[in-house]
């Protein structure tokens, strides 16, 4: 067959040669992968931007068929916060459903009665990265349900809707927050990580310590950001607007606002079941008998280039 049975054959004179080309063909392997995956995450953060625009314009839409109400289910001033309770209930104001002061509750009502679809309220990028899937509702529609599950079906977080008498005596309210809030005022973004990383944070985080403030929905590189003029930006802080005011963090005692235009959004990502996504387990197993597969095949390389050279 002769001295040119392989294309590269002339180029291997040892095995040392043949490992330099594997490393080459890698390399280039990983740049390709890295290219792909910066522009997918761009696609994500467009893709992520869209879902919030669609949350902004079916709040607007709740409050004028709700006499300017924002979104919540049942209200005690001054009560514990929850998250995710009740969401088997049929009834999202009833006894047997969520919790008073349920903020996954109110985000699911907004849901329920503005037909928001499932994919909108599950952050692509979170998909991506397997934090999240879209919300199948029991297999029914989300008229039968009052709340998410887990949080991998919900992954953006609302301005507090249930303030405490302290803070509406300050001023604060979310009722037709179009007309009467700043432009600037954030009422959505992407999931609030938590964490005490948020509670001390400030402005002059290096870049690394800055990263642990941001969102996990992408990759904690920033996060999007809903503003009550209807606009939606990324960040790479969560200290946003002319107040450089950090968005998931309040300016008095969390998570009670300090003041009128002190946005805190919520729930944090730590709040709720921590269930993995279907997508994600099985990727742990492509990935897994791929990188054995991929191992095996470089291991034979290798020894049959040193086999014809012997």
């Amino acid at each position: 067959m002769g001295c040119y049975d392989w294309g590269v054959q002339s180029l291997i004179k040892t095995p040392l040669d043949l490992l330099a080309i594997v490393g080459i063909a890698l390399a280039l392997l990983i740049y390709t992968g890295a290219a792909k995956h910066a522009a997918q995450e761009m696609s994500a953060v467009t893709d992520c931007q869209d879902n919030l625009r669609q949350i902004a314009q079916s709040l607007v839409l709740y409050q004028s068929l709700n006499d300017g109400a924002f979104p919540r289910t049942r209200y005690t001033p001054d009560a514990p916060l929850t998250a995710y309770t009740g969401a088997t209930s049929p009834d999202p104001f009833s006894d047997s459903g969520p919790s008073v002061n349920d903020v996954t509750a109110a985000a699911f009502l907004l849901a329920r009665t503005m037909d928001v679809p499932a994919d909108v309220l599950a952050c692509p990028a979170a998909r991506r990265h397997g934090l999240a899937q879209i919300d199948t509702f029991d297999r029914t529609t989300s008229k039968s349900r009052s709340n998410f599950s887990a949080r991998l079906n919900y992954n953006y977080s609302l301005a507090n809707m249930y303030p405490t008498t302290r803070a509406t005596q300050a001023g604060y309210r979310l009722d037709n927050f179009k007309t009467h809030l700043p432009a600037w005022f954030a009422i959505a973004a992407d999931t609030n990580p938590g964490g005490k990383e948020i509670a001390t944070a400030t402005t002059q985080l290096s870049r690394k310590g800055m990263r642990m403030t941001n969102s996990p929905n992408h990759q904690r590189d920033g996060q999007n950001v809903l503003f009550a003029d209807g606009s939606v930006d990324f960040f790479q802080s969560p200290f946003v607007g002319p107040l450089f005011d950090s968005v998931y963090n309040s300016a008095g005692t969390f998570p009670d606002p300090a003041s009128a235009t002190d946005a805190v959004l919520l729930p944090i990502w730590t709040q709720g079941p921590d269930l993995i996504p279907h997508t994600t387990t099985m990727r742990r197993y492509i990935l897994g008998a791929a990188t054995v597969l991929t191992a095996a095949v470089l291991a034979w390389i290798v020894w049959h280039g040193t086999r014809r050279r012997v």
